[in-house]
């Protein structure tokens, strides 16, 4: 009961990090690499959630000049 909403949004985001991941390690299985990740969009402006991606991932994660460029 001592769960809060941050709490649930954070074990949210952590769940996608994680799906990330399994994604990346069935691209490295097929024989893609992935060494860095370029964010774009909305998430692109969160500097905590690209932490959270980097941290769970363990690669770099950097943004455009323009965060906005999947648009462009």
């Amino acid at each position: 009961m001592a769960t809060t909403r941050h709490d649930i949004a954070k074990a949210m985001l952590e769940g996608l990090c994680f799906e990330l991941l399994i994604n990346l390690h069935t691209m490295r299985e097929t024989g893609i690499d992935v060494r860095e990740l370029v964010a774009a969009g909305g998430g692109a402006k969160s500097a905590p959630w690209l932490q959270l991606k980097a941290d769970i991932l363990g690669r770099p994660i950097r943004t455009l000049r323009c965060p906005e460029a999947a648009c462009l």
